[in-house]
């Protein structure tokens, strides 16, 4: 599946520099395959969720952090592009992209 791919674009690499787009701990995925159609899914990693969680707590959003949701969401270690085309990769492979991705 992964030849299906034609191209991966991360929000984090458009709104931040380089240097910082694994440290924010959140980016939009938008995947085009080959045949034109495209799907999009945001990542977050469990550090990113923690924190707004914290923060949650204390400004009352959320319930006071009781809870925290969002469309599409995955949960991954780190939102380098290396780490996300791998499990972009690895979700195509095992038929799990369609359950994680939402075609646009």
């Amino acid at each position: 599946m992964r030849n299906d791919i034609d191209k991966i674009l991360l929000s984090s690499e458009i709104e931040q520099s380089p240097q910082n787009i694994s440290d924010s701990g959140l980016t939009d995925v938008l995947v085009r395959l080959k045949d034109g159609k495209e799907y999009t899914a945001s990542f977050f990693t469990f550090e990113n969720i923690s924190k707004t969680v914290v923060r949650h707590k204390k400004n009352g959003k959320d319930l006071y952090g009781k809870y925290f949701w969002f469309q599409n969401m995955f949960l991954i270690d780190d939102c380098s592009r290396s780490n996300i085309e791998l499990v972009v990769n690895e979700l195509l492979e095992k038929g799990d992209f369609w359950g994680v991705f939402e075609e646009v």
